[in-house]
């Protein structure tokens, strides 16, 4: 299997991540599949991994999981909306977001949860933000979470 290892965007310098919402279909192309760098649960949050690796492969549930959703707008957004709106869904808490533009029009939306096209919450979740005027919800993959090693101090 291909794959590649991208930097997470966060200072919106890396812009590959508008390109891989444009083009990702996720069960035929790239998604991503995994988070780097490996670390135990506490100290693994979206700000703290650097990298994702992406491949022409499928994210397929372990049971405890993280989910990428990729969201535009043709407008600034807030996350309290959006929070909001995937609270009333039921989606667990520890959703956690990242703007991917110095619009703020892009955002990457971090699901503590397992999700595919066909599950009813990301059907209503998709809903719910198409009719808040996003224009574009794409599901990106996602990653195993925890990725338990030991930490060395």
């Amino acid at each position: 299997m291909n794959f590649a290892i991208l930097p997470f965007d966060l200072d919106g310098q890396h812009h590959w991540w508008t390109d891989l919402m444009s083009s990702v279909q996720h069960e035929e192309g790239l998604c991503v599949i995994q988070c780097l760098p490996i670390a135990q649960k506490q100290y693994y949050a979206h700000h703290n991994f650097p990298c994702v690796i992406i491949a022409k492969a499928t994210f397929d549930e372990s049971g405890d999981d993280r989910t990428l959703i990729g969201i535009t707008s043709p407008a600034e957004f807030s996350m309290g909306r959006i929070n909001k709106l995937c609270k009333s869904v039921g989606l667990p808490d520890g959703v956690t977001f990242t703007y991917i533009n110095e619009q703020k029009s892009q955002m990457i939306i971090n699901v503590p949860l397992y999700l595919q096209k066909a599950s009813t919450q990301y059907k209503t979740l998709r809903q719910g933000l198409m009719d808040e005027g996003i224009t574009e919800v794409v599901l990106l993959g996602g990653y195993p979470s925890p990725l338990i090693t030991t930490l060395s101090k």
